[in-house]
Parts: structure tokens; sequence; C-alpha cells
């Protein structure tokens, strides 16, 4: 479901109006705050006015919290303090801003346990679940719904209770244990049924549905999701009707049902096109297409593709849009469009990279908030053992002076306590070595685990190497073996940054001299004609970047040079190629210069034939710089760029 139907579920709102009736009630709002004469009836209307404004202007339902925390503040008004707090909470948490709106949360429900209002804890409690869940934080998600959970039980909310047995079964289901979320599924399914909860019926019934698509169980995934479907036919509500309708169509495709599969996917596709759910479209053409490919009808799956990659890429869906060039890709090749399924397999490998980078970004998000938790509880372990090791001074302190006229008594507990210290300090040193021992153990293990991902990855780049080559053997067509070679060349040049990476110490940068002088060795193999009469210079001084900047430019050198060798001389003795690279102050700058013929033209007039130069050109501004075309005594291409 899309991000509105994920706060129904975990934050409990109800689906918001139409924007002009909830403009209509904004200004209802702000008339009776004008006539209010009562402090409290303004605090709970500019709440109100907040919440309104919240998916309209975050700077305004941020002011309006912000007035009402100040009024309930300066009148000590505790449960006006608390609603601003959760209000707070929820203009940063539907901002995505999820570490200000846990803390806010957090005052807020101190708050609400000093004032002992369990259903004002619970539904707090609910809400931090939902910021951690959003910021896929799943351990401590999971730790709050269920605290939430155990409060509404006890206080017999069974609304609330459906809600959060029904958040549980979420983070199941995103934790990958679909029969515990198959569990809460059903008792919330339960409770709704008895609430005759018409919405959360349907709910509970399309997750069961999702749930029991990922254990392969799809006639109970069917089965749960007729009954979304009836549900939303009472609700009259589009959006679930198609969603209900997605997933019946996927829970077919799945079962080879292609003839009932496409039934219900033209369907949701044809209400979702009269609406703006660009997602649930997305995720309906995406279905279709695959279940058009399944039945080889190329021309309608390339047609549902090529509609959601549109959508995806329009809305930024990056994840989704991976998916839709490969399977795009898969058809055109079917169908022998091998050039059109040959760009969109780059254009694919690149998002791919962006999503595994993203990935990499969250992990180690993960692995701070991790350590973070850990170490507070450390801190709060060390606190409690030095207040016990105060109240303990503090008897002894006190049984001291009783005896006091007792010198030789008292000199030998200072002793006493003096050895105490002396072994509790031992001791504290030997954990402290122990867990310096470890960290450095685990460190050393994760270096070597990078450093086995480098050479992996170097690996499968020449595997992949030697399957354009192999390709290149199966074709005459000298165009053809131009395009592999320079793949070969592309990819080579990535796997030199990888290998570099696996040998060397540094996991993080990279000799650029050293690579260079690599990368134009590894290029003049392969121009024996004219590579043994070309006289190479290079001006780089010790220079190190790290890979997000070393792998574009290595490709740019890489066309660069290539060009060189291929096209720029004539062979003769004495031809020379200069490299050199130095920093400007604001950025760097690489000169790569030959004295050669030149290109002949000015650069604007060959970019749209000259692949190698559009793709130079490319990089150049994901390295956040330009290039540059002289002529002068041959051709100087100049590349200046920043480090990444």
């Amino acid at each position: 479901m899309i991000r509105r139907l994920l706060h129904i579920l975990l934050l409990g709102i109800m689906p918001f109006s139409l924007f002009s009736q909830q403009t209509t009630l904004i200004d209802s709002l702000q008339n009776l705050y004008n006539k209010a004469t009562h402090d409290t009836i303004r605090v709970e209307l500019l709440n109100d006015l907040s919440w309104e404004w919240n998916t309209v202007d975050y700077n305004k339902a941020k002011r309006f919290a912000n007035k009402a925390l100040q009024i309930s503040l300066n009148n000590n008004f505790q449960r006006g303090i608390a609603t601003s707090y959760n209000m707070l909470a929820s203009v940063y948490d539907y901002s995505a801003k999820y570490d200000s709106a846990i803390y806010f949360y957090d005052k807020a429900l101190e708050i609400r346990r000093k004032l002992k209002d369990k259903a004002g804890s619970a539904n707090i409690l609910n809400n931090i679940g939902g910021s951690y869940y959003f910021r896929s934080d799943f351990k401590n998600a999971l730790f709050y719904y269920i605290q939430a959970e155990k409060i509404r039980e006890e206080i017999g909310d069974v609304k609330g209770l459906s809600q959060s047995i029904n958040n549980i079964g979420l983070i199941y289901r995103v934790m990958g244990d679909y029969e515990n979320a198959v569990k809460s599924y059903k008792k919330s399914l339960q409770l709704k049924n008895a609430l005759n909860d018409l919405q959360g019926i349907y709910m509970s019934s399309l997750n069961l549905s999702v749930a029991f698509q990922n254990l392969n169980q799809y006639d109970s995934s069917i089965k749960y999701c007729n009954i979304a479907l009836l549900k939303a036919n009472a609700l009259g509500d589009s959006s679930y009707l198609a969603s209900a309708h997605i997933n019946l169509g996927k829970s077919y495709k799945d079962k080879k049902n292609s003839i009932l599969a496409l039934k219900h996917l033209e369907y949701a596709k044809k209400l979702l096109i009269k609406t703006d759910n660009n997602f649930d479209l997305i995720y309906c053409l995406s279905i279709l297409g695959e279940t058009y490919l399944s039945v080889d009808n190329y021309a309608n799956a390339e047609d549902a593709f090529l509609k959601a990659l549109y959508i995806s890429k329009k809305n930024q869906r990056n994840e989704l849009t991976q998916s839709l060039l490969y399977n795009l890709s898969n058809v055109y090749y079917k169908t022998g469009k091998i050039k059109k399924a040959y760009d969109l397999q780059n254009e694919y490998i690149q998002f791919k990279d962006s999503i595994f980078s993203i990935e990499k970004d969250k992990n180690l998000n993960e692995l701070k908030i991790q350590y973070e938790t850990e170490l507070k509880e450390k801190e709060i372990k060390q606190l409690q053992k030095e207040k016990e090791i105060t109240d303990l001074t503090i008897e002894k302190e006190r049984r001291w002076k009783q005896f006091l006229y007792i010198i030789l008594m008292l000199s030998l507990l200072v002793v006493i306590i003096a050895f105490i210290a002396f072994i509790d300090k031992s001791r504290t040193n030997k954990k402290i070595n122990a867990q310096k021992t470890v960290i450095e153990k685990s460190l050393k293990e994760k270096e070597i685990l990078l450093k086995e991902i480098h050479h992996r990855v170097k690996n499968n780049l020449q595997i992949i190497n030697g399957l354009l080559e192999l390709q290149e053997s199966l074709h005459s067509s000298e165009e053809t073996k131009n395009i592999v070679n320079e793949a070969q060349g592309r990819i080579k040049t990535m796997a030199i940054i990888h290998e570099m990476l696996y040998q060397t110490h540094d996991i993080e940068k990279i000799d650029f001299n050293l690579y260079v002088q690599r990368l134009v060795k590894n290029i003049s193999t392969g121009y024996s004609g004219s590579g043994d009469k070309i006289k190479i210079k290079y001006l780089i001084d010790a220079i190190y970047f790290n890979i997000d900047t070393i792998i574009p430019l290595g490709l740019i050198l890489n066309e660069l040079v290539s060009n060189v060798y291929k096209y720029v001389f004539i062979p003769k003795n004495g031809s020379l190629l200069e490299i050199s690279i130095h920093y400007n102050q604001e950025d760097w700058e690489l000169t790569v210069k030959d004295d050669g013929k030149g290109l002949g033209v000015e650069i604007s007039e060959i970019k749209e034939s000259s692949f190698g130069l559009k793709l130079v050109k490319m990089l150049a501004r994901q390295l956040k710089g330009k290039m540059i075309y002289t002529f002068d005594n041959g051709s100087v291409f100049r590349i200046n760029f920043k480090e990444l």
C-alpha cells in the first residue's frame, strides 16, 4: 500500500478529505480560534489547525503546534503540553524527520504517564513504533507496538488493540516472519469483525492476503483477498477496490492462472487511471507486464512496462524503476531488439548501483542505531553501578563516624577500601582490554570481508568480460566487435580499481598515479600497432581518491586514452601522450593532451555522434564538473571535477 495507507495502518489516522473540504475546515477552525476567549480552547484549536495543515504546509503545521505548546507551558496546562508535543512529533513524523519525532513523542509520553493516562500513553507508544518502522528500525518498532498492545488490552480498548496487533503483524511481515505475521493478522481480523469495522476488516484481510502470497499459499491469499474486495465494494473506495484487484491478480499470476490474473489487473488499471494513485498504478502495470510476458504477449507486456517506467521515473521511484528496466530489457531481448535491450541493461545496472549505495547507507545507519542503543544501555548500567557504589560509601562513612576514636580500625578500613578500589580498577582494565581485543578483531574481520568483496567484484567483472569476449566470437560484424571491445575496456577499468583495493592495505583510497599507469598499460596492450610508438608522460603527484570518485574518473581516462590510441596518432616516431592532474583551489583539473592532428571540429559539433565523448561529459557532470576541449598542437581535454 502507499504511504497514506501505511499511516492509516500505523498511526490510526482516518483518510484525509479532499483539499477543498480541508480548506473549508481550516477556515472554520481559524474563525473559531479568532473568537476563542479561553487559553485551553485556543490550545485545542491550534493543535487541530496543526493537524489539518500537516499534509499541506509543513511550516504552518509546525508553527501552530509550537504556538499551542507555548500557551500550554505558560499556563502549566499539562494535558495541553502533552497534546502539543504529540502534535509537534506528528509534524516531524509526516516530514520523515523521525529522530525529532521520537524525541517529542517521548516528551509527550512522559507527561501522559505522570497523568496516568493509559489510553493516551498507548496512542503515543503506537506512534513511536510507527516512527521506528519508517526509520527501518524494526526491533524497536516491535518493542513499542507490543507495549501499546498490552496497555490497550488492559484498558479494554478493542479498536486500538486490533490496530496494535495489525501493526505487530506488519513488522513480522517486513522482517520475513510470515507465520507470525499471519497469526497477528488473523487475531486483528477477529477483533475488527467483532467491531464491524469495515475499513479495519479490509486492511487486515488484504494484509493476510499478502502474507499468504509470501508463504506461496495462493488459495488462502485469494480467499482473504475476496473478503477485502467485498469490504472495498461496501466502502465504495476505488483505491481500496484497485488494491484488492491487484492482489487478486498477483495471486492468480503466481498460481499460473493468467486469464483470471489479467482480468483483475486490467480492471485495477482502469480504476487507478482515474485517480492520482501513482504508486499502485506502477505496481499494477508492473505485474500486468509480467503476466503478459509469461504468456509471450510481448506487445502488451512492452506497453505495460513502458507506462509503468514513465510514471516511476517521473515520481523518482528508483527501486521500482530498476525492476521495470530489467523486465523491459527482457521483452526487447526476446523480440530481437538487441540495441534497446542493451541500452536498458546499462541503465538497469546504474540504478542497481544507486540502490546498492542507498542500501549500504541504510545498513550503516542501522548499525549506528544499534551501536548507540547498546552504548546507552551500558551508560545506564554504569550509572546504576555508580549509584550503588555511592550508597555503599555513604553507609561506610556513617559507620566510621561511630568508631572514629578507633584510629587503627579507621586506618584498616582505608586500606581495605583502597584495596577494593585497586581490584575494581584491575577488573575494569581487564574488561576494557578484552573489549578492545574484541573490537580490533571485529574491525579486522570487517576489513578482510570488504577486501573479499572487492576481490569477488573484480572476479565477477572478469567473468562478465569473458562472457563479452565469448559473445564477440559469435559475431562477424566489425561494429559489434568494436562495441564489445569498448564495453570490455570499461569493465577492465573498474576491475583494476577493485583489484587495487583488494591488494592494498588501504581499503578506502586508491593511489591515482599507480592506477593511471596500470590503466594506460592495459589499454596500450590492445593497440600493439601504435602503442609502442607513443611516449607517455605522467605529471601526477602522490594523490589518493576514494572509490566513488575514481570509478567515473577511470572511465573518463579509459575513453580519452583509448581514443588517442585508436584515432589521434598518425604512425610516426616521437608521438607524445601527456596525462596530468592538479588542484585549483576549488576543484581538480585532469588534463589529457596529445600531439596528434586533433578532432578537426568543435566539441559541440560531434557531441551527438560520439558515444565516448557523451559518456565523458556525463561522467564529468557526475563528478560535479565539466569537460573542456581545445586544440594546441594537438588535442587537449580538460576535466574539471570535485572529489565526491
